[in-house]
């Protein structure tokens, strides 16, 4: 006998998990609290001829199974693109994430001295406390790259991205998308170009995660729009303008849900929520309250 999932959010996650479930012919019910579109925070809004991104996406994945994912849905409409992400400073652009040796080519000599210093005391520290931790992204930061380079660039960069301070972001974060640098490559480079001769350094390319990256021809949202339909095709229900009031368990290993609208959804054997863990809990009060 099949089982009834229920699934909180029409976003990549809960869309994802619908079309697996259906490939598995489960009876799968979405609801999604936009009275209009699928694809959480990959939406993309139509707006007369233009269409806008709900954020930068960026499709990169070094899983086989997401990517073949991605390609069966999107055909010759995914495209490859070349990475090209800045920082305005001082009237010049610089690389992002950061190369040192384009930081120390733009920046005046003093300056660049001052950063190349700070990095050096930093990975020296780093050998002599071996047992050093990053607990945050600003330890990470730190740690990585000294503290001039963190306080320039990175430190109101990040927050303003991230609408959070540096000290309470984790360090897996930059651990995911910021390779070290080749310190010892960079001071010899140094030395035998002459940083303060105004030679120029040699084009050695420093890595990051991604130079490219595949995109949907007409943006993410076209993606979890097709993955709608694949879901809808194998059977699966997508309802809109359905915002969970509250979650309930009429029975053990039974769930189910009420919506603002005033609507009830049917009784669920499983249910998988994308929503975040503090809303989840509140729509949850009832269960938590009731006694043993």
């Amino acid at each position: 006998m099949n089982k009834r999932i229920l699934i909180i959010g029409a976003g990549p996650a809960g869309l994802a998990a619908a079309y697996k479930l259906c490939k598995r012919g489960m009876e799968v019910h979405i609801y999604e609290s936009h009275p209009q579109q699928v694809g959480g925070l990959s939406k993309t809004i139509a707006h007369k001829e233009f269409s806008f991104d709900i954020g930068g996406h960026r499709f990169y994945t070094k899983s086989e199974e997401v990517r073949e994912f991605w390609h069966k849905i999107m055909g010759d409409q995914f495209l490859k693109r070349k990475r090209l992400s800045r920082i305005f400073f001082e009237n010049k652009f610089f690389n992002y994430p950061l190369e040192l040796s384009d930081v120390l080519l733009k920046i005046s000599p003093l300056r660049s001295l001052g950063f190349l210093l700070s990095y050096l005391k930093a990975q020296i520290e780093n050998k002599l406390l071996s047992h050093r931790e990053s607990h945050s992204l600003e330890d990470w930061l730190t740690h990585h790259f000294g503290k001039s380079l963190y306080k320039t660039f990175f430190k109101s960069y990040s927050e303003k991205v991230w609408g959070r301070p540096c000290s309470q972001i984790s360090s897996d974060w930059a651990a995911q998308r910021i390779n070290d640098f080749n310190v010892k490559e960079i001071v010899f480079q140094l030395v035998k170009k002459g940083l303060f001769l105004n030679r120029p350094l040699s084009p050695k390319k420093l890595k990051t995660l991604i130079g490219e990256f595949d995109y949907p021809e007409k943006g993410p949202g076209m993606l979890w729009d097709k993955v709608a339909k694949e879901i809808e095709s194998m059977g699966g229900k997508i309802y809109l303008h359905h915002r969970v009031k509250e979650i309930s368990k009429p029975k053990d290993n039974q769930w189910q849900l009420s919506f603002e609208n005033g609507e009830e959804s049917l009784i669920g054997d499983h249910l998988i929520s994308t929503y975040p863990m503090k809303e989840l809990l509140g729509h949850m009060k009832s269960l938590i309250d009731r006694p043993e």
